[in-house]
């Protein structure tokens, strides 16, 4: 059986459309894949290094977040619309068609209760392959994930016919914050880094949406007429994103540039 998921980047509000994803696959690779496009193009993970080891994880508890979209695959009204998740700067939201059980709430979920899946074959075949349990223990291991991280619980309605869990992006929205002193950070740092890799992070921190032709501009014009090609921009911001300063968001063409602060 196959399941339909549409992830979707939006700007200001959801009149504000950047990009999105529509992905149908089969049922049980459906969790695997949703996080794959999620760490591609969607989400941060912000760089750390334990002793020698680099470390990559999301900003959102990936446990967590396997555990909510896995819900929303089991629990879906299938005779209605996709399953959405809507990416904002802010926070995330994850709506599935299909209200709760008869004499069930928001509130009873939040507290020890049985398992009552709306597709039980999904569930059992979930369950079959280790993403979930059958003990109704969802709801507190999501927020044995986002209390481990000291972040702060998800938001659980229902809203629209459906049910949708609202993420706030703490991580995303602190590394945004951190754009007000990448300047500093740069000259103060990043030695490593030569005169023209910090100029292009200073371009990045000022407009997000630039593009490597008009930054080879930008710094031709600013080197007294000499020539800096696409070519050799490209080839600092390949050397940028490997030493995890910068990572892109979205398409080439639709996408934008976010500066890691990797002293996060």
């Amino acid at each position: 059986m196959t399941v339909s998921f549409r992830i979707g980047r939006f700007g200001i509000n959801q009149a504000d459309l950047i990009t999105q994803d529509k992905i149908i696959c089969p049922l049980i690779m459906m969790p695997d894949r949703v996080i794959e496009i999620l760490r591609s193009k969607y989400l941060v993970a912000p760089i750390h290094y334990e002793g020698m080891q680099r470390k990559e994880p999301l900003e959102i508890p990936e446990n967590g977040l396997r555990e909510m979209i896995c819900n929303a695959i089991i629990h879906k009204d299938y005779t209605g619309t996709f399953i959405q998740m809507k990416v904002f700067d802010e926070y995330i939201t994850l709506w599935n068609g299909g209200m709760l059980p008869p004499n069930y709430s928001v509130e009873k979920l939040m507290q020890p209760h049985e398992s009552h899946p709306r597709n039980r074959l999904m569930a059992n075949a979930f369950y079959l392959a280790g993403f979930i349990e059958a003990w109704g223990r969802g709801y507190e291991k999501i927020h044995d994930a986002f209390k481990a991280e000291k972040l702060e619980m998800p938001v659980f309605e229902e809203v629209r016919g459906g049910f949708m869990a609202t993420i706030k992006r703490e991580k995303f929205m602190a590394i945004q914050k951190g754009k007000d002193f990448v300047k500093g950070f740069v000259k103060d740092f990043a030695k490593e880094l030569s005169e023209r890799q910090k100029v292009i992070l200073e371009l990045i921190n000022d407009n997000p949406f630039i593009s490597a032709k008009e930054i080879s501009q930008k710094i031709s014009e600013k080197t007294s007429g000499k020539t800096i090609t696409d070519r050799t921009i490209q080839t600092d911001i390949a050397k940028l994103k490997k030493m995890g300063y910068l990572i892109r968001e979205g398409g080439r063409k639709d996408g934008r540039w976010i500066i890691i602060v990797t002293a996060w």
